[in-house]
């Protein structure tokens, strides 16, 4: 199956929560990668979204490991900057 990858950069102006992260994040630029792969078989190209991952700053007691979270297709309807469609 194709696969594409885009990343996008979203910035929260208030700071925020994340299902799987256990503090809140402040309000910054951060970077979204969503993978989506190729639905076969249709008269044109389409693409299904199969995740979504957020890099969020690591936390201050621990800064040189990176926090990646991601999200499978459903889950990321509860933040509509995260489900929107890449331009």
């Amino acid at each position: 199956m194709t696969t594409r990858t885009t990343e996008t950069m979203i910035t929260f102006h208030q700071p925020f929560c994340l299902k799987g992260v256990d503090r809140d994040l402040p309000p910054a630029d951060y970077r979204v990668v969503t993978d989506e792969e190729l639905i076969e078989g249709l008269s044109c190209a389409a693409y299904r979204r199969v995740s979504t991952a957020i890099f969020v700053p690591a936390p201050r007691w621990c800064p040189s490991i990176p926090w990646i979270s991601k999200w499978r297709r459903n889950e990321t309807r509860r933040c509509p900057m995260l489900s929107r469609s890449p331009l």
